[in-house]
């Protein structure tokens, strides 16, 4: 009876941690308000970090291996998602309460202006 008890727990422990872990899928959109192009990208949210010049190579937002964008907004997204555009020690935020981030913007007249984004990762996480 042991032996059986102890045979069942070593299997049920193998099944759960042989299951996959899923990670929800957040969907960004990322736009040029200078231009009116925008583009839209899909990653997991499971805190790893992805380079924005992959995500949006030959896309609308792509000009001639340049990736510009002034704003990010989530559009598909989970409750608790904290996702963030991040280069070195710049981290811009976007989170399931505040889904909208300006990425660059003219400090004299307030307007949104493009921004390079091509050395930044984007990264969500729950």
């Amino acid at each position: 009876m042991k032996l059986d008890s102890i045979f069942v727990v070593t299997f049920l422990n193998a099944v759960a941690f042989a299951a996959p872990s899923y990670s929800p899928r957040i969907t960004i959109s990322v736009t040029n308000d200078l231009t009116g192009r925008n583009a839209v990208t899909t990653i997991p949210a499971n805190g790893r970090f992805q380079n924005i010049s992959s995500l949006f190579k030959n896309s609308a937002i792509d000009e001639h291996g340049r990736i510009l964008a002034s704003s990010a907004q989530l559009v598909g997204f989970v409750e608790n998602v904290f996702c963030s555009f991040n280069n070195k020690d710049i981290v811009i935020p976007l989170n399931s309460a505040a889904t909208f981030a300006v990425l660059g913007r003219d400090l004299e007249s307030a307007s949104l202006v493009p921004t390079l984004l091509n050395n930044f990762q984007l990264q969500c996480q729950v």
